[in-house]
């Protein structure tokens, strides 16, 4: 069964709910004018060791990295810092590991989690 198409974003400033969350599939983009680009993040189809859904841009603790969900050249991967740079693996290790990640933050809100390492 394919997975759902689902985003999420944030409302923009200067109007009601601003800075709240919004989810949408491909029906909802009647609201895509007060979101944010920015923050506009696609499910990826797994789900975190605690059943929530896991978003790109979503910050996921894992036993070895802390890790962001990025999409790049056409695919979903995590990225964390390793030494001086950043390293990639793909969204497959999140898949056969899901029960050992763990959303903790995303990247818009909380980029201090993926300096520094692990």
């Amino acid at each position: 069964m394919p997975r759902p198409i689902e985003f999420r974003g944030r409302i923009i400033a200067g109007i009601e709910n601003a800075g709240e969350w919004v989810y949408w599939g491909l029906s909802g983009t009647d609201m895509l004018d007060v979101i944010d680009p920015e923050t506009v993040g696609q499910f990826i189809g797994l789900f975190d060791k605690n059943g929530k859904k896991v978003y790109e841009k979503d910050i996921v603790k894992g036993r070895y990295y802390t890790a962001t969900i990025k999409y790049f050249r056409g695919a979903f991967g995590l990225y964390y810092r390793e030494g001086e740079g950043f390293k990639s693996s793909p969204i497959s290790v999140l898949e056969t590991h899901q029960s050992a990640y763990e959303i903790i933050g995303n990247e818009l809100e909380n980029p201090e989690l993926l300096e520094g390492g692990n």
